[in-house]
């Protein structure tokens, strides 16, 4: 039975092969003030409150499938 299930474990890819993007870790400069036209600013971010907002026709299911 094991012949027939080789998961290949010779094939293993490790931390060390992936290379980490700088860019993505350090954040990016702000985007430069503009007096022409309208822009929006950002002066306070959600709370994090363990679940996500729902529309009234998802009812309660909290993320189950109705009927399953």
């Amino acid at each position: 039975m094991e012949s027939c299930y080789n998961p290949g474990l010779d094939g293993i890819i490790e931390y060390d092969d992936f290379k980490l993007n700088s860019s993505i870790v350090e954040p990016k400069e702000p985007a430069p003030e503009t007096a022409d036209g309208p822009y929006l600013v950002i002066v306070e971010q959600p709370k994090q409150r363990g679940f996500r907002f729902r529309y009234g026709c998802e009812g309660p299911s909290h993320g189950g499938l109705p009927g399953a």
